[in-house]
């Protein structure tokens, strides 16, 4: 079994050296029963359970019998704070709303308590901290010009630790409104 000892990562890629031909494997907490899964690949993914040390039983199955358990221990060790992924509107390329729509991961220990947002780098450091909330929003600056915009953040905790800056980028595509004309009516009835 190749695996990592340390991570800061939510989840880790296993990798099995077998024979036998296995069809199913349980990779469990130690302290959990079997939990069987399909056996497709000689990698899988595995998702950390706990901060600190985890360790797991990683069991294979076949038609002919089962396998001893192996067991192996990976350290997770989160960041303090930070963010894991950001994209606008969902990861779309494009859009003609002029309010993007921002979702945010964290991960670590602390909790978001403010969002520092600008549409450049240079801009971001003297942009206004404002409150976090679950599913934040943008207005698109220039709603006249169609053109690619890029959203660039930081978050700060309620400790105060802040994280590295994340951006992604969104097609914006001006949409011209409708014009509404007013016909007059003359006093003879015709316009």
């Amino acid at each position: 079994v190749i695996y990592p000892e340390n991570t800061l990562q939510e989840q880790v890629l296993i990798s099995v050296i077998f024979t036998g031909g296995p069809t199913e494997y349980s990779c469990e907490l130690s302290s959990n029963p079997p939990a069987w899964k399909a056996f497709s690949s000689d990698t899988f993914t595995l998702p950390i359970a706990n901060i600190g040390i985890n360790t797991y039983t990683l069991i294979l199955k076949n038609s002919i019998g089962i396998s001893n358990a192996y067991q192996f221990s990976i350290t997770y060790t989160p960041p303090v704070f930070g963010i894991s992924s950001f994209t606008i509107n969902d990861g779309a390329a494009s859009t003609q709303s002029t309010l993007l729509n921002l979702t945010l991961s964290f991960i670590g220990t602390e909790v978001p308590a403010e969002l520092q947002i600008a549409t450049s780098l240079n801009d971001l450091d003297t942009a206004l901290w404002v409150p976090y909330v679950l599913n934040p929003t943008y207005e698109v600056p220039n709603p006249g010009m169609s053109g690619p915009i890029s959203v660039y953040l930081k978050a700060k905790s309620t400790e105060g630790t802040i994280t590295d800056v994340v951006y992604d980028s969104i097609d914006y595509v001006f949409v011209t409104p409708p014009e509404v004309k007013m016909l007059g009516v003359n006093s003879d009835g015709t316009n």
